[in-house]
């Protein structure tokens, strides 16, 4: 199975949790609160993606009536850390919670139709206990449902003090598949196939909650995404329409400080994140965008500094890889190599497929000029991502650096021949021109120049002074800013 395909099917599971204790190697220090933990793990077997539907619904449902007793991790992080082949074992789900600090690991399944009705199972696993299946039904007619036999058995293992009005609200029928499938894809990064579907939903309900919140969704990823212009209009509209909604729809302050941040209107984005944190001081979301306002700005909600705040995220949600990506290069600019590597080994122990983590681990590999633990490395990352060219290219270097150029050539090969990686070619030129095919050195180094980045792009004015020196082999000199 191709990684596109695993990534796709990691989406069929995500975690939702609370907080225990738990040491975390780059962290130390950080406060613990005592919150029960709960993971989540729906699986994906309806076409309209229900499944999805109903475990966001439970998420923001629980957090909204319990918020003080359960702490619930983000929905988008954890299901990178999954086994799929393993999911249904209990045993192994035992082993997953313990792994990321849960106190009860929930499966929940849509098992089959009845009438108009969904039968959704839920299996509840805890640690050192037997698991336990309860069912509830499901209205496809009616918007407010409340699972019964889950929230009861919930309050019976856990001690939650329970509340009358414990239900979730689902969307109108003819939202909930487009919704489902665009949530899907949202998890997955499509968030072009996300944006077609909410097209969709604006043609049949534009107004609804969930539509808007999708809009605003969309938008965020697009931005994060670097690929997007954005229409000064659409934030604006988003914005408005965020602000109209209902105090009880928590989550609209969140993508609030999302759309701010990104439109770099840091005032407003410090007010509506201090909305969130004032309600729920354990939002990790929250907490991370926290991280990209200025530090002077911190003081506020109680941190000196970006480091304690990732701690912090990390300490809540050890399923973070941003967070821990972001504190492990935090490390590593202030040359702290030992912890820089303590927190890549920490991601990988809870992601061991996250090939962001391999690839830093890599680059201090390559720092150290470690080539053999570079080659160990990107080796295992190929066996994840067959068609990665950066990996490719690393092994390139780590085999270069080793004096085997043959089999470098072939790494810098493939990494153009995957995405025509622009310092492969540069490369490729140097092996040419040391073997004394002076036309595919020349051919090379011209390709390299052509992607030149900007001023302070060394390759290519390494690439320029070497062709300089091909194509004028009488000179002992090249010009200044030329190619």
């Amino acid at each position: 199975m191709n990684l596109a395909n695993r990534h796709l099917r990691f989406l069929l599971l995500f975690t939702m949790g609370g907080l225990l204790g738990g040491a975390i190697s780059c962290n130390p220090g950080i406060r613990r609160t005592q919150k029960i933990r709960v993971g989540c793990l729906p699986v994906v077997k309806t076409e309209s993606r229900i499944e999805i539907v109903l475990a966001d619904l439970l998420h923001g449902t629980l957090t909204r009536h319990h918020r003080d007793q359960v702490y619930i991790l983000p929905l988008n992080v954890s299901f990178q850390s999954i086994d799929l082949d393993s999911i249904r074992f209990p045993d192994y789900l035992r082993g997953y919670g313990e792994r990321i600090r849960l106190d009860y690991t929930l499966l929940l399944e849509v098992d089959s139709l009845s009438g108009s009705d969904w039968i959704v199972r839920w299996t509840l696993c805890r640690p050192q206990k037997p698991e336990m299946t309860v069912r509830d039904t499901v209205s496809t007619v009616r918007t407010g449902w409340i699972p019964g036999n889950l929230y009861r058995t919930l309050i019976r293992e856990t001690g939650l003090e329970p509340v009358t009005d414990f239900r979730l609200e689902m969307p109108p029928p003819p939202l909930r598949k487009p919704l489902g499938r665009a949530r899907f894809f949202l998890l997955a990064g499509v968030w072009a196939q996300a944006e077609i579907i909410l097209k969709e939903m604006l043609g049949i309900r534009p107004h609804h909650p969930a539509t808007g919140l999708l809009n605003a969704d969309v938008w965020i990823h697009k931005r994060i995404s670097g690929v997007y212009t954005p229409d000064e209009r659409e934030p604006k509209s988003i914005r408005d329409f965020l602000t109209r909604l209902p105090d009880s729809v928590d989550s609209r302050h969140m993508r609030l400080a999302q759309i701010y941040i990104l439109d770099e209107d840091w005032n407003a984005a410090e007010e509506a994140l201090h909305r969130v944190l004032d309600k729920s001081p354990d939002d990790s979301e929250a907490l991370f965008w926290l991280t990209r306002l200025h530090p002077a700005r911190y003081r506020s909600f109680g941190f000196s500094n970006r480091d304690q705040i990732l701690k912090r995220v990390i300490d809540l949600n050890p399923a973070s890889i941003k967070a821990r990506l972001a504190l492990a290069e935090s490390y590593f600019i202030r040359h702290r190599f030992d912890r820089t590597r303590h927190c890549y080994l920490d991601l990988l122990r809870i992601h061991p497929r996250s090939i962001d983590g391999w690839m830093a681990l890599g680059k201090l590999a390559i720092i150290k000029k470690d080539f053999t633990e570079v080659i160990r490395i990107h080796e295992r990352i190929l066996t994840l991502d067959p068609e990665n060219a950066d990996a490719y290219y690393n092994l390139g270097i780590a085999y270069y650096h080793e004096n085997r150029a043959d089999i470098a050539q072939k790494m810098f090969d493939r990494a153009v021949i995957l995405n025509d990686h622009g310092d492969a070619h540069y490369y490729l030129g140097v092996i040419a021109e040391s073997e004394g095919r002076r036309e595919d050195a020349i051919r090379h180094f011209r390709t390299r120049i052509r992607s030149r980045s900007g001023p302070d792009d060394a390759f290519a004015e390494e690439a320029r002074k070497r062709l300089y020196l091909l194509v004028n082999p009488d000179s002992d000199s090249f010009p200044q800013g030329h190619e």
